[in-house]
């Protein structure tokens, strides 16, 4: 008579079914007698904790649960005598009867949600089936909700997202639904036992304080409000730093602004330079400063701005993923700009957002490529490529010379100095040390006239420690190029860097559609740039730009010599460009591609409250024009777009 044969014996009573509702490892770890016991789990269970799991006097042992959705002292609790065997008088009776095993598995809800149990008990189905389609076990645990908090959660390892709540997920702050808030409602009860569930103790006791809503207040506090008529539109960015993502969705914001009558939600992840002209076009919500971070606050933040009939949802970047993950728990269609290469993220995370987006626009067909690695069907059903275009005020304003002599002073180089601008974050990525092998190669041939400036933050610029910055100043340093070679920072206005310089060197080793590019040749500026990892080769041929092969840094310093010894040929190339930019690679049209989009997913109510909203803004335009005949009138195309 051992624990192994009788493990076997008690195997052939209990069908494979049947041991869904047995979880070994989580009957070991509750019960630590089990082990000196030196009895199987399942042993033990049918020896011992199946009589002991039915008495519910105090002095009972109330540690032995089959498995963390089966609470033997809550389903014995509910009997004026407990039956002998639970777990059997579940299958057989309780669930039938509604009766649930667990205070957050409600049987009866559940099987609202199945057409067939097929022969199981509800809480058996939902472990073999019911996890894998999201289906939800209790009204207040919304599965798809709860994951969106978790997906990067270190401890999120499994699928059963019930358990991970009762089990640990509680403990680490996360909700079950969202309009179930754990903190407040652990603050406003008298002394709360940090062990105990939140939404176990509600469902137990259901305080009647009324739960206040953060979301609603901060609203209320800075007074934005829509108003009832109003067209929504709410667009998510991951910060408001002077790099590309975030200029993108400014000027989205901008021609929305301009362009149609609707009332702009910018939803911040962290604040940044930007941060005032974001609020010149739109209502900022800046999570960070708001401490509205976490997932279920961003879903109160929605559910009080969103309307399903009036509303276009709209994220920017992959960095807006907890955004999105939260629009999809709320069952809002939402349009995913995509401007990143899908290999730098999790799979995990990328097929989520495939999966969840209504719609996905990439910037070029690379980008595009990059995440159709890992899609199916629905992603080419989805898929849209659409380059951003190029829209800044500040690059409308050109004063070329001024500008030369202004930068060129700053710098502290002879007037006639050539410049060779770069431009980015300095890191690997951008491959700021090619930058600076390439312009070893080119003065190293007795240029002493050029000099090369890149544009881009350099915070911790001198920081020691192996940091890819200090190593660069090292290799400044080393390679006597110090007083060749500047870092001048990041910049919140840079056109007159652009137009004061020469040429514009790309070095990205990877870089989707670099928006710097598309400065460079809005600017007039040659191009030199290398053939791989880059979205920007897609638009460009050899008379708009110098394409070298990748990461060649030879053939980029011996183009670039070639380009500054035949100014005609750069300022030809720099045209070419400049015609590109402005004829094709309009602003408005990708603004135009993301409505178009933003219509199609969504219900036919909301595409008649846009159109209706725009109908009044081209009637006031007209109106307007009629009653001032020195402005211009609209343009046919701009009146179509507001139509």
């Amino acid at each position: 008579f051992n624990g192994a044969g009788n493990k076997l014996l008690l195997r052939e009573k209990i069908s494979p079914t049947k041991d869904l509702l047995f979880k070994e490892s989580f009957y070991s770890e509750i019960n630590q007698d089990i082990a000196s016991s030196y009895l199987e789990p399942i042993v033990h269970y049918d020896l011992f904790g199946k009589k002991e799991s039915q008495k519910i006097n105090s002095t009972s042992p109330r540690n032995r649960h089959p498995h963390p959705l089966f609470d033997s002292y809550f389903y014995a609790k509910q009997f004026l005598f407990p039956p002998s065997d639970l777990l059997s008088h579940y299958r057989n009776v309780g669930s039938k009867k509604n009766i649930n095993p667990h205070p957050l598995f409600d049987s009866a809800y559940y099987k609202e949600q199945v057409e067939d149990l097929e022969g199981l008990s509800a809480l058996e189905h939902y472990l073999k089936k019911g996890i894998k389609e999201d289906l939800n076990p209790h009204p207040l645990f919304d599965v798809k909700f709860y994951r969106s908090q978790i997906v990067n959660d270190p401890a999120y390892g499994s699928s059963d997202l019930l358990s991970h709540y009762i089990r640990t997920g509680h403990a680490r702050g996360f909700n079950p639904h969202p309009d179930f808030d754990s903190h407040y409602y652990t603050s406003v009860v008298n002394k709360f036992p940090k062990h105990n569930v939140p939404l176990t103790s509600y469902l137990k006791t259901k305080p009647v304080a009324k739960k206040t809503n953060k979301a609603r207040e901060y609203l209320n506090s800075l007074n934005i409000y829509p108003n009832k008529n109003d067209f929504v539109i709410i667009i998510t960015s991951h910060e408001a730093s002077l790099t590309g993502a975030p200029r993108i969705i400014l000027e989205l914001l901008r021609d929305f602004s301009k362009n149609y009558n609707v009332k702009c939600y910018s939803i911040i992840d962290r604040p940044g330079p930007l941060i005032d002209e974001f609020r010149r076009v739109s209502e900022v919500i800046d999570l960070e400063h708001a401490k509205l971070s976490g997932v279920g606050n961003i879903g109160s933040l929605i559910k009080e701005i969103y309307n399903k009939n009036s509303s276009f949802v709209i994220t920017n970047s992959l960095e807006t993923f907890k955004s999105m993950e939260t629009f999809y728990a709320l069952d809002i269609p939402f349009t995913a700009l995509v401007h990143e290469f899908s290999e730098l993220y999790p799979k995990q995370m990328i097929k989520r957002v495939v999966e969840h987006a209504s719609a996905l626009i990439f910037p070029a067909k690379l980008v595009e490529q990059s995440a159709a690695k890992i899609s199916d069907e629905i992603f080419k059903e989805k898929s849209c490529v659409a380059p951003q275009g190029f829209s800044r005020d500040e690059f409308l304003i050109e004063n070329k010379e001024f500008n030369r002599g202004i930068v060129r002073k700053e710098l502290g180089i002879a007037s006639d100095t050539k410049i060779i601008l770069g431009c980015g974050s300095v890191d690997l990525r951008k491959g700021v040390d090619l930058f600076i092998a390439i312009a070893k190669e080119v003065l190293n041939r007795g240029d002493s006239n050029t000099k090369f400036v890149w544009l881009g933050n350099n915070e911790e610029w001198s920081c020691p420690g192996g940091r890819f910055r200090f190593w660069l100043a090292e290799d400044l340093k080393r390679a006597g190029l110090s007083d060749k070679v500047f870092f001048v920072g990041s910049r919140k206005s840079v056109a007159k860097y652009f137009q004061a310089a020469d040429i514009f060197l790309m070095t990205s080793r990877l870089d989707p559609f670099p928006y710097v590019a598309l400065e460079a040749m809005h600017s007039a500026l040659p191009l030199v740039m290398f053939s791989g990892g880059n979205g920007i080769v897609e638009l460009v041929n050899e008379d708009t730009a110098v394409v070298i092969p990748h990461l060649d840094i030879s053939k980029a310093a011996n183009k670039i010599i070639e380009l500054l010894n035949n100014p005609i040929l750069a300022k030809k190339i720099g045209k070419n460009a400049k015609n590109k930019i402005t004829q094709e690679l309009s602003h408005k049209n990708y603004l135009q591609t993301i409505v178009d989009i933003s219509m199609k997913i969504s219900n036919e109510q909301t595409r008649n409250s846009f159109i209706m909203a725009n109908k009044e803004l081209a009637a006031t335009k007209e109106s307007l024009t009629k009653n001032n005949p020195t402005k211009k009138s609209p343009t046919k195309k701009s009146r179509s777009a507001a139509a």
